[in-house]
């Protein structure tokens, strides 16, 4: 069984959290899914196992940023 990757912490982020950038982690990190809450952070599935970021709770305005982007 392969090492997981390094949770996404907020570094890499810069102060731009971003919908792009949490689906660009996913894809490069083999996620079979995103778990976007409010008052969470974000999180991954990764081989099974769902791992959450080092990053700031989530917040509405966030939620609503993301839609945003879509």
């Amino acid at each position: 069984m392969e090492k997981p990757p390094p949770p996404l912490s907020e570094h890499d982020y810069d102060a731009d959290l971003s919908l792009r950038r949490i689906v660009t982690h996913a894809r490069e990190n083999h996620a079979s899914d995103i778990h976007l809450n409010v008052s969470r952070p974000p999180a991954f599935r990764i081989q099974g196992v769902l791992r959450f970021t080092e990053v700031r709770p989530l917040t509405e305005a966030d939620m609503l940023g993301f839609l945003d982007e879509i």
